[in-house]
């Protein structure tokens, strides 16, 4: 918008006609990518407040810009740049507001993110812990079936080395 307004400065001080619509196209094209760009603001912000501020910052350049071209068909009266530069204050700050919300939605979802993560964090630590505890349990199970049957297999066969022979031998192990 800016760029808007410095070339509206450049063509009041033109005289040669061939420039003054050189001037012209280059502040129509300018117009018409400060709308695309409120546009494209609007549809990716975050915020309600921030989709009004665009639209209303779109609205206010669409609306100097007609006046601005309504102005250009005659001779431009100084209280006619007066009106286009207040208004351009205006439209300024508007931009500044859409700025400030934009950051506080960066701000908003950035905070959400880490909380996100921080939640992500949290949730895989504890998740990793039980698999943990399960996976010991489920190893101490395991460990205690084969064991135990080994154990008293080798308690028999201590029996038996000892010279007693009738020792029961549990098949408990076998399915």
């Amino acid at each position: 918008f800016t760029a808007m307004q410095a070339m509206l400065a450049r063509r009041q001080t033109t005289a040669a006609p061939e420039r003054q619509a050189e001037i012209d196209d280059r502040m129509n094209r300018l117009a018409r990518e400060t709308g695309s760009y409120l546009k494209l603001a609007a549809s990716r912000a975050t915020s309600l407040r921030t989709v009004a501020a665009a639209r209303q910052t779109a609205s206010n350049v669409a609306l100097w810009d007609a006046r601005r071209r309504s102005l250009a068909l005659r001779t431009m009266r100084m209280r006619d740049h007066d009106d286009l530069a207040r208004f351009g204050d205006i439209i300024l700050a508007d931009f500044e507001n859409l700025v400030e919300l934009t950051a506080e939605d960066g701000l908003s979802a950035r905070e959400r993110a880490l909380t996100a993560i921080a939640n992500y964090r949290h949730l895989t630590f504890f998740a990793t812990l039980l698999a943990l505890l399960i996976a010991g349990a489920i190893a101490y199970l395991l460990t205690r079936s084969m064991t135990r049957p080994l154990a008293e297999a080798s308690r028999a066969a201590k029996r038996i080395a000892s010279g007693e022979l009738d020792v029961p031998i549990d098949d408990l192990g076998r399915r």
